[in-house]
C-alpha cells in the first residue's frame, strides 16, 4: 500500500448556559439533555482528528508502540503497520487463521521491553486447528517474522461464538488474556445458558464461564518468559496445584470480555463485558446487560449465574421448563453435570458500570439501543505532550460502545468509586469504535471498525489529539446553484468560516479548477461563461499562517430541472383519513416537460422534526443499531433489507405488525443462527415505521412510479403523530445536455400532524422546558413555531397545566412577531385539580400564507403562576 494520507481536520463546538430560574430564566431550543461544567470542560474545539490510515477489512484489535508506530490486525489474519515517520500503512504479514463464527485473528499486544526485544504477542484460531492460541513472533525489517513463532499457550474451543481475543500486559510483564465462554446464546431467549440437558452442552455456560477447570469464560493471568515459557504471578484466583482449577485464571464468570486494558501506574485491570439479548425481565432472570469492569484482584464476576449489579438468574429444568430458585450471589454453587471445576464457586462481584438496551436506570448517560461494550485506556496527563489531552482527563478511564458509536470517559475516585461520566466528543459519530489506545503523545488513538459487519469498506486508524496552540480555522463555503446554463452566475458564501482563537483571516477564491487566486472577498459572485465542471475552493488563512480549505463542484452547460408541487387547497396540515389532491408540474430548460419515466413521485410518511425532509422509517433506523448487522443490498451478520422486503414483500398490516414486534423483542432462527437484539426503547408504532420503510425496498431498485403527476392519496386513520409528517417525494431526471451529466432534482411537499408539542418550538422567550412542558414562568413568555399555514384551520385546543388559579390571564395567539396581528385570545380557565391536564379551545381568525405564529402567555401582573403548555391541537 504505502499510501500518503491527507489529515483532514475535525472540530466541533457547542455552547450550554445554566442560570438560577429565580433570577435569569434561560431559553434553550432543544438543548443537549447532559449537563457539563463548562468550567472545567475543555473546549472541544481544540480536539482534532487525524486519519491515519484506511482500507482495513474486519478490523479487530491494534496496539500503539511509544513513537506512535501502531499494528493493527484483521480478522482473516491480515497484519499490517502504521509508520509513523513516513506516514504509511503496509500489510507486514498475514496468518493462516480459521474463521468460524466470531474466531480468527483477534488480538495483539507488544512486548513492555519491545523497543529491545520487538516481541509481539498475538491471540489467533489457527488453521485447521480448534483451538486459541497465543503466539509471541519478532518484528523486523519492517515485516513480522512468522517463523520466529513461539506458542506461549493455547486452549481448547468449539466452534460456537464470544471468543474475547484481547491482550494487555500490565507494569511488571504479566500478560492478560480475555477469553470467551465459547457457548451458544440462542434457545435460550437471550437470558443465562445454563442448559444442563444431554446433548445440549453447547448452551452451557456452566461447562465454561462458571468452571474453575476451564480457561473459557475468564480473563487469564500469566508471566511470559523470554524461552517461550510463562509461570503464574502470585494473587491469581487458583494457586497452582489447586485440585480441579486452573491457575492460569485471574478473573472468572465472563460471558465475551471482547476488550481489555490495563491502567499500569496503578495495575487495575478494566474489560468491557458484553452481555445477552434478553430485551424484558422473567421469572428466569433479568434482562440483558452490557458491563464496564474494573478490578485489582482476583475474583468472580458472576456468569452466567448473575448480571450487572448481581441481578441474578432462577435455575431452570429446560427438559420440562420449570424455573427454580434465584442463584445465591454470595455462595454460587455450580452442579452441572458439564462442569468439571469446582462446585462451591467464589462469591461474585457486582460489575462496575452496566446497562440494557433502553435507558439505563444507574447510568443514563451511556443511552440506549444496541450494546457492545469496549473499554479503552485510561489517560495520565504530561505537560510535556504538546497534542496531548488536557489535565482534566487525567486518570479517567476512556470506554465506547461498537454498537452506539460513542465514547466516554468516566472519572473516579481513588478508591474506583465513580465520581461522573462524561460524553467526550458527543457530536462526532465514532465508526464502531472496536478498540482505543492512548499513546505515549498523550493522543488517543481509535481503531473505527467501519459501519457494517464483516466485510465492511470505511474501516479506520484515527488519532485524537488536542491543540493547547493557536487553533486552525475551519472554512466553510455555499454556493446559490450547483448546475446552470451558459452563462452561469453564482453567488458564494463563506458563512460558517470560523477561527476560535477570533484572529482576523485571509479569504482566497478558486473558481478555475484551483489555477489561481481571483478573489479576496468573504463573499464573491463568479459568472462561469464556458461549459465544464469547474471545482470551487476556498482557502482561509490566519494571522499565524494556519490554513484550511474548503471546496464544491459547479457543473455549467446543463439547467437542473424544476418541479411545481401543488398540495389543492391544503395549508400546513394534514388530519386523519382524509384524502389530499394533488397535481405535479416540471419541466427542464433544454428538455422541455419532462413526464414519466423521467418523474418518480411517491407518498411517504416523514420525520416532522428534520431540518430537511427524511423518510420517518429511515430516520428511526438511521437512529438504532439496525445498520450494524444489515445492508441494503448485500448480506452482513443478518440479511439485507432487500432479503428481507422480498420475502416478507405482500406488506399486510399483520405482516407489519408481526416484524414490528420482532424488531422490539428481539428473536433468531428465522435467517440463521445469529440472534437479533431487542430493541424495548422502541415503541411498536415506530418499529412498524421501520418495517415499512424496510419492506419499501421491494421494488426500490428500477422501480416506475406508482402515483401520476395529478391524483390524490389518503392519510391513514388513526391517532395523530406528533413526529409524522406525510408528503409527496418527488424526482425528476433530465436527459443531459451537450454531452454534460444527467442531472436530478428531488423535492418534498410536506403536511405536519395536526399537533404541535409545545416543548419542540422553534423561537422562545422566558422559557424553560421541564419534561413535556414549555414552562412560561413570567408575563409575555412565549413560544412560536415557524413557516406555518393555517389554512383550514378554525381554531386551537391547548393542552396544558399550572400551579394555581390567577385571575385574569389569558393565551394570545399573533403572526410574525409577539405583538403581530392578533388572530386568537382565549382566557385561562380556573383548574378542578392539582396538576391536572387541562384542554381549552381558542378559536382563530382565518388568515393565508405561511407565517410565524405565536403563543404568549398574559396573567395578572401582581399574582400569577406559571403555565405549563404541553400541547397544541389544531382543528379544522
Amino acid at each position: 500500500m504505502n499510501k500518503k494520507l491527507r489529515i483532514p481536520r475535525f472540530d466541533i463546538y457547542s455552547l450550554l448556559l445554566f442560570t438560577p430560574i429565580f433570577f435569569v430564566v434561560a431559553c434553550s431550543h432543544k438543548a443537549s439533555e447532559t449537563k457539563v461544567n463548562m468550567e472545567t470542560t475543555p473546549d472541544t474545539n481544540r480536539f482534532h482528528i487525524e486519519i491515519l490510515a484506511t482500507g482495513m477489512i474486519d478490523p479487530t484489535e491494534m496496539a500503539v508502540d511509544g513513537q506512535g508506530n501502531a499494528f493493527v490486525l484483521e480478522r482473516k489474519g491480515g497484519i499490517n503497520y502504521y509508520n509513523a515517520t513516513e506516514k504509511t500503512f503496509e500489510r507486514i504479514g498475514e496468518l493462516k487463521v480459521n474463521l468460524g463464527h466470531e474466531d480468527g485473528l483477534l488480538g495483539i499486544a507488544l512486548d513492555p521491553n519491545y523497543a529491545i526485544t520487538h516481541w509481539v504477542y498475538m491471540l489467533y484460531t489457527p488453521d485447521p486447528h480448534r483451538e486459541q492460541r497465543i503466539s509471541r513472533f519478532v518484528f523486523r525489517n519492517n515485516r513480522l517474522d512468522l517463523g520466529s513463532e513461539k506458542v506461549i499457550i493455547s486452549y481448547p474451543i468449539v466452534p460456537e461464538r464470544h471468543q474475547g481475543g484481547s491482550l494487555a500486559f500490565d507494569a511488571v510483564g504479566n500478560l492478560y488474556i480475555s477469553t470467551g465462554e465459547n457457548t451458544k446464546p440462542t434457545d435460550i431467549n437471550g437470558h443465562a445458558p445454563i442448559d444442563e440437558r444431554p446433548g445440549h452442552e453447547i448452551n452451557d455456560s456452566q461447562r465454561s464461564a462458571a468452571n474453575t477447570n476451564d480457561l473459557r469464560g475468564k480473563i487469564l493471568r500469566i508471566h511470559p518468559n523470554p524461552d517461550g515459557s510463562y509461570s503464574i504471578p502470585k494473587g491469581n484466583l487458583f494457586a497452582p496445584n489447586t485440585p480441579h482449577t486452573k491457575p492460569e485464571i485471574y478473573v472468572m464468570g465472563c460471558r465475551n470480555p471482547f476488550r481489555i486494558a490495563i491502567d499500569q501506574p496503578t495495575n487495575t485491570l478494566y474489560w468491557g463485558d458484553i452481555g445477552p439479548d434478553a430485551g424484558e425481565d422473567t421469572e428466569k432472570g433479568p434482562k440483558g446487560y452490557d458491563e464496564i469492569n474494573r478490578t485489582q484482584k482476583a475474583g468472580n464476576f458472576g456468569w452466567p449465574y448473575f448480571i450487572a449489579n448481581n441481578k441474578a438468574y432462577a435455575r431452570v429444568d429446560y427438559a420440562t421448563g420449570q424455573v427454580f430458585e434465584k442463584f445465591n450471589a454470595a455462595q454460587p454453587v455450580n452442579n452441572s453435570p458439564n462442569n468439571t471445576g469446582l462446585q462451591q464457586l467464589p462469591a461474585a462481584q457486582p460489575a462496575w458500570v452496566w446497562y440494557p438496551y433502553n435507558a439505563s436506570q444507574e447510568f443514563p448517560i451511556m443511552g440506549s439501543g444496541g450494546r457492545t461494550a469496549i473499554a479503552g485506556g485510561v489517560y495520565h496527563y504530561n505537560k510535556k505532550n504538546k497534542e496531548g489531552f488536557p489535565a482534566f482527563y487525567n486518570s479517567q478511564l476512556f470506554v465506547a460502545d461498537w454498537m452506539r458509536n460513542h465514547v466516554k470517559s468516566i472519572a473516579q475516585h481513588k478508591d474506583g468509586v465513580i465520581a461522573k461520566i462524561y460524553s467526550f466528543l458527543p457530536h462526532q459519530k465514532f465508526i464502531r469504535p472496536i478498540d482505543m489506545q492512548f499513546g505515549n503523545d498523550g493522543c488517543l488513538y481509535v481503531l473505527e471498525y467501519g459501519s457494517n459487519w464483516f466485510d465492511n469498506t470505511d474501516a479506520r486508524l484515527i488519532k485524537i489529539a488536542y491543540q493547547r496552540t493557536n487553533m486552525k480555522p475551519i472554512a466553510k463555503l455555499k454556493a446559490s446553484g450547483s448546475a446552470g446554463a451558459v452563462p452561469f452566475k453564482v453567488s458564494f458564501s463563506s458563512a460558517g468560516t470560523f477561527d476560535a482563537d477570533h484572529d482576523s483571516l485571509v479569504y482566497e477564491w478558486r473558481f478555475d479548477n484551483g489555477h489561481y487566486i481571483q478573489s479576496r472577498a468573504k463573499n464573491p459572485s463568479f459568472t462561469f461563461t464556458k461549459a465544464g465542471t469547474y471545482l470551487i475552493s476556498l482557502t482561509v488563512t490566519d494571522v499565524s499562517g494556519n490554513v484550511d480549505k474548503a471546496q464544491t463542484e459547479i457543473l455549467v452547460g446543463n439547467t437542473p430541472p424544476s418541479i411545481d408541487i401543488n398540495l389543492i387547497g391544503r395549508g400546513s396540515f394534514y388530519w386523519p383519513n382524509e384524502r389530499i389532491q394533488y397535481s405535479i408540474s416540471t419541466s427542464d430548460k433544454e428538455d422541455g416537460v419532462l413526464s414519466s419515466p423521467q418523474v418518480s413521485v411517491k407518498m411517504l410518511p416523514f420525520y416532522a422534526g428534520a431540518t430537511t425532509p427524511q423518510p420517518y422509517g429511515e430516520k428511526l433506523i438511521q437512529e438504532s443499531d439496525c445498520k450494524s448487522c444489515h445492508q441494503l443490498i448485500d448480506k452482513s451478520v443478518g440479511p439485507s433489507f432487500s432479503k428481507i422486503a422480498q420475502r416478507y414483500g405482500g406488506n399486510t398490516d399483520e405482516t407489519i405488525t408481526m416484524l414490528g414486534h420482532k424488531i422490539v423483542q428481539g428473536g433468531s432462527g428465522v435467517w440463521g443462527s445469529y440472534a437479533m437484539s431487542a430493541h424495548p426503547q422502541l415503541g411498536i408504532e415506530e418499529a412498524k415505521e421501520m418495517v415499512k420503510h424496510i419492506l419499501s425496498f421491494a421494488s426500490e431498485h428500477g422501480a416506475k412510479s406508482t402515483m401520476g403527476l395529478q391524483g390524490s392519496f389518503a392519510i391513514p386513520a388513526g391517532k395523530l403523530n406528533p413526529k409524522m409528517s406525510y408528503g409527496l417525494a418527488v424526482v425528476a431526471a433530465d436527459k443531459g445536455f451537450m454531452r454534460q451529466a444527467i442531472l436530478k432534482t428531488e423535492k418534498v411537499a410536506l403536511l405536519r400532524p395536526a399537533v404541535l408539542e409545545a416543548k419542540n418550538y422553534d423561537w422562545c422567550k422566558d422559557i424553560i422546558n421541564s419534561g413535556p412542558y414549555a414552562r412560561m414562568p413570567f408575563p409575555t413568555s412565549g413560544i412560536a413555531f415557524y413557516d406555518l399555514d393555517l389554512k383550514n384551520v378554525s381554531s386551537l385546543t391547548l393542552e396544558y397545566s399550572y400551579d394555581f388559579y390567577t385571575p385574569h390571564c389569558y393565551v394570545e395567539c399573533r403572526l410574525d412577531a409577539p405583538d403581530g396581528k392578533l388572530i386568537g385570545k382565549v382566557e385561562i380557565q380556573k383548574k378542578s385539580k392539582e396538576n391536572e391536564d387541562m384542554l381549552l379551545t381558542m378559536p382563530l381568525a382565518a388568515s393565508t400564507g405561511k407565517h410565524k405564529v405565536y403563543i404568549t402567555y398574559h396573567p395578572d401582573l401582581t399574582i400569577h403562576s406559571p403555565l405549563n403548555l404541553k400541547t397544541i391541537y389544531l382543528n379544522k
